[in-house]
């Protein structure tokens, strides 16, 4: 088993993106240029390319709730929290957290940003629950950001269930009105309404590298079962030069992902009893792809 670099060497690494300085703490490369021994504690080409989408889409972040899923070093997330109200960075890992806390404290966040880094593991409804209590029960989340946290497909199915699952707690419902007391009763909705179709879901951007096109498509597929649209987004469309799309010794540009997805409310009448029954069947189509 590799040794591993004890977090208090690791390097505190400096970018710049849209005018803000962001600093992370990440393990050095070896003299062979090779990254670090785990791939939470190095900054991937990934996380580059989703911070240059951001840079250039601060609307979606501006003052709005964020939560960053296997944040590993934490730079999108980091350079979000210049601009977010909220943020919240998440790892499983005790060590990658322990590690985003130095970052934090290495960057001039503002005070009145709440830069949360708490433990999420994939599935794991009760450490969702935490998270999203601590970033206030009146929360909607605007945005859930992700890159390179699907390389092993046994996660697949684990993190979609989160996703779905932030996207439940944080999404923005409609408020009935209240009204005055002497005002004449409203006349009652079309049978066929469904206040459903009025919920809006946080938007997830999720940056990776294809490794395998049989994973990639289970995760597209995981996607599609859980009522998520996507479009995949095209680097010159936020990227002039193609020199500046993000690569290294052992990534190169063209094997780069970005995507956007966006859940779509539940049909009307739903039957419970069906959306069980496509999820197993999602489950096994699943486990068929990535063998």
């Amino acid at each position: 088993m590799l040794k591993k670099t004890p977090i208090e060497d690791y390097e505190l690494q400096s970018y710049s993106f849209g005018g803000h300085t962001v600093k992370c703490y990440a393990e050095k490369e070896d003299e062979f240029g090779f990254p670090s021994k785990s791939t939470g504690t190095t900054v991937w080409p990934s996380a580059l390319l989703l911070c240059k989408y951001l840079v250039a889409h601060q609307d979606l972040v501006k003052d709005k709730t964020v939560i960053e899923l296997g944040c590993g070093t934490a730079l999108p997330g980091l350079f979000c929290a210049q601009l977010a109200s909220k943020i919240a960075l998440t790892d499983k890992s005790k060590r990658i957290l322990a590690s985003c806390k130095r970052s934090v404290a290495a960057n001039a966040i503002p005070d009145s940003r709440l830069c949360l880094v708490d433990r999420l593991t994939f599935g794991n409804q009760s450490e969702c629950n935490s998270i999203v209590s601590k970033l206030g029960s009146s929360s909607e989340i605007d945005l859930i950001i992700a890159s390179d946290v699907l390389y092993a497909a046994s996660a697949i199915e684990a993190f979609w269930a989160t996703v779905c699952q932030l996207c439940d707690a944080g999404a923005r419902r409609p408020q009935p009105s209240v009204a005055s007391s002497d005002a004449p009763e409203a006349p009652a909705p079309p049978n066929d309404s469904d206040s459903s179709q009025n919920i809006f879901y946080p938007t997830l951007i999720m940056s990776f590298v294809s490794r395998d096109e049989a994973q990639d498509e289970a995760m597209l597929y995981t996607a599609r079962i859980n009522r998520f649209d996507y479009e995949q987004i095209s680097f010159d469309s936020f990227i002039t030069d193609p020199k500046d799309i993000p690569s290294s010794n052992f990534v190169r540009p063209e094997t780069m992902r970005l995507y956007k997805f966006t859940r779509r409310p539940p049909p009307m009448n739903s039957n419970p009893a069906i959306s069980e029954f496509q999820a197993q069947l999602a489950s096994r189509r699943v486990a068929h792809l990535c063998t």
